[in-house]
């Protein structure tokens, strides 16, 4: 964000509503703000536009997080939600997806922990794409959660067909990165 490329700004007054931010420290709130009021005044590109769709596109798809561990649904549901992504949470494998078949057209990513008692994660991610096709609709990336990660593991799950494995405890920054990434690019 420190970075801004000058050729994408046409005229002075479009640098203007920039260098408040560059000289600053300032919120992203602030930051989305500004590039809302200078959109309104028509000063900006469509790129910049297109940006803010993709952020609302974001805000408007939710996560199923399927975990049988509450404290884990927890750390996800106030992680998620404070980066203002809202999600869907399910304590086993048949709530998850039950929930995955009344709302699949609001659910952008899915995140299921691997070890869970009735079903384990690689059976449910078999059986969700297993539903897709049958119902022959678009799937969504699956991140696999464990806290038993090793190349063999991580390889074994990503040739089973989940898009990702998170090793536990989870880095949930480069989760959010990976998250906001697929909801902005896959659903635009």
């Amino acid at each position: 964000m420190n970075r801004i490329r000058r050729k994408s700004i046409r005229d002075d007054s479009d640098r203007q509503h920039f260098d408040h931010f560059i000289k600053a420290p300032c919120s992203l709130n602030d930051i989305r703000a500004a590039v809302e009021e200078a959109i309104s005044k028509k000063s900006f590109t469509s790129s910049v536009e297109s940006i803010i769709r993709k952020e609302k596109v974001v805000q408007n798809k939710k996560v199923l997080v399927i975990d049988d561990d509450g404290f884990c649904l927890e750390i996800a549901r106030n992680f998620f939600e404070g980066s203002k992504i809202e999600t869907f949470l399910a304590s086993s494998s048949d709530q998850g997806f039950e929930i995955l078949k009344r709302s699949a057209e609001e659910i952008g990513c899915i995140m299921i922990d691997y070890e869970m008692p009735e079903m384990n994660g690689k059976e449910l991610m078999l059986l969700i794409k297993e539903y897709w096709t049958y119902r022959n609709m678009k799937p969504v990336p699956i991140y696999c959660c464990s806290g038993n990660v090793d190349t063999e593991f991580k390889d074994n799950m990503k040739q089973s067909g989940f898009t990702e494995v998170y090793a536990k405890p989870l880095n949930w920054r480069k989760i959010l990165a990976d998250v906001k990434m697929v909801l902005a690019s896959d659903r635009s």
